[in-house]
């Protein structure tokens, strides 16, 4: 976790890359990377009293990698544009 300064807006973003324990529950044994994301959703969303959900990777988007870094990149715009 670490907190990101953005300058134009003024704001600090607090942004989690992994969720090893939330609401008392140890997750480090997960290893579904959505599984992940949907934790760290819930932190985000505890946090910053927003309602981001990430869109899922379908299996068959699963080999195609540029679909895969698209749906992340959207994700992460569409969460930005709520908590700037």
């Amino acid at each position: 976790m670490e907190n990101i300064f953005i300058q134009e807006h003024n704001k600090y973003l607090y942004m989690v890359f992994d969720c090893l324990v939330l609401s008392g529950i140890d997750n480090r044994n997960e290893e579904i990377l959505m599984k992940i994301l949907s934790l760290i959703d819930e932190l985000i969303n505890d946090i910053n009293k927003i309602n981001v959900k990430f869109k899922e990777i379908k299996t068959d988007d699963i080999e195609n990698m540029n679909k895969i870094l698209d749906i992340y990149k959207n994700n992460l715009y569409s969460m930005y544009e709520m908590i700037l």
